[in-house]
């Protein structure tokens, strides 16, 4: 009998979530596939976190080159 790896759920999001913006993001979709890489965690509340933590960094990224280098 041949052995099967066992595919976990965290596995099985980052498929779906990684399918879904390839699917809704045709003309970007390496920011988007990787944003799901970086956010999706173990449990909800962890993604959840993590994903409102890269928006505020990203805010605040965007906020610092507009003040820094507008002409």
């Amino acid at each position: 009998m041949q052995f099967v790896p066992h595919i976990g759920l965290r596995t099985l999001k980052t498929a779906l979530g990684i399918f879904l913006c390839l699917l809704l993001f045709p003309d970007e979709p390496f920011f988007a596939c990787m944003t799901v890489l970086f956010c999706v965690h173990n449990t909800l509340d962890d993604s959840i976190q993590a994903g409102l933590t890269h928006t505020n960094k990203l805010i605040l990224v965007c906020l610092f080159i507009l003040f820094n280098f507008h002409t």
